[in-house]
Formats: C-alpha cells, structure tokens, sequence
C-alpha cells in the first residue's frame, strides 16, 4: 500500500511471479509513468537486500518529491516568462515568477499527487506539459521570423507527446498555448 492506503501494484514489490499491468493502470498506456516506476524497483533492490516494503516505500516517495520539485521549478521558469512578456520588468517578473511557484508548490490540491506514489503520472506529464510551454514562450515565439521555429516547434511537439505518454490530459497542452 502507498501513504494513503491504495494497494501498489505486487510487480514491482516483486511479490507476484509474473508481471501484469491489467487492472491497475485501467488499461491506459502510459509507459513513462511505468518505466519510471521500474526504475525506483530497480534502484530498491541495489540499495536495500531484502523486500521490506518500509524500505521501498521511501525511494518512491523520495523519486515523487524529487519530481514535485522540478515541476515547482518549471512552474517558476513559466511563470517567469509570462510575467516578462506582460510587464517587460525583469524584476518584477522574477519575483512574481517565485510567489507563483511557492504558491504552486506548497498548494494542498497538490499534496496527494506527491504523496500518492500511484499518482506519478500527473506530475511526470506537468513536467513535459511546462517544458513544452516553456519552449513555446521562450523559442517559438521569439524565432517565428526565422527559419529555427520548426525546430523549436517540433520540440515543443515532442514534449507534448512524451506528456501524453504520461498522462492523457496533457493533451491540452495545444490548447493551452491556442
């Protein structure tokens, strides 16, 4: 079970002898959230010796804070750049760029996608989703006169997509730059 009690899926305690995703993830490809979920298993058995899921358990919620914070940074970098486009005060945006982010970080609505280890998928996918828009105020905006917007572009493209293979709702990130 994970901090608020929904069961983990026995694969990746190594408890089952055959590995299944049926079930868990409602039949939903999301194969980052699930390599990534891999990842922390694999790094579990170099670093503790047996199957204490006590053990486990940390290295998952530690790999969630870790993304929780990245996504605080991107949320920050995002802010930022809106704020420079709205008041051309570097400053000024700087400053509103961190209260947002503070305010993104420490907001309750966020604490059970960090504490749910099951919920990875939402922060993984706000990771892509803040890279593209980064990306897309940042690059696109600024090269559309020049011949780097398609690449620019098709970077915020991709970072779209990897999203999507997160989590299906970062599908909107289209719409949200529209």
């Amino acid at each position: 079970e994970d901090f608020w009690g929904n069961e983990m899926p026995m694969w990746i305690f190594g408890t089952c002898g055959k590995p299944t995703l049926r079930g868990w993830t409602n039949n939903s490809y999301r194969p980052f959230s699930v390599i990534t979920l891999l990842i922390d298993r694999v790094l579990t058995l170099f670093m503790f010796s047996s199957d204490d899921t006590s053990k486990i358990r940390v290295v998952y919620h530690f790999t969630n804070v870790l993304l929780q914070f990245i996504n605080v940074l991107l949320a920050s970098k995002l802010a930022q750049s809106i704020f420079k486009r709205a008041t051309k005060n570097a400053a000024l945006a700087d400053r509103l760029g961190s209260a947002c982010a503070f305010v993104f970080g420490l907001h309750p609505v966020r604490t059970e996608v960090v504490a749910n280890v099951t919920s990875r998928a939402e922060m993984l996918a706000a990771i892509f989703v803040f890279i593209a828009l980064i990306v897309y105020l940042e690059r696109c905006v600024s090269a559309s006169e020049n011949k780097s917007f398609f690449t620019w572009f098709s970077l915020c493209t991709l970072m779209t997509w990897c999203g999507v293979l997160c989590k299906e709702t970062a599908l909107v990130c289209p719409a949200i730059i529209l």
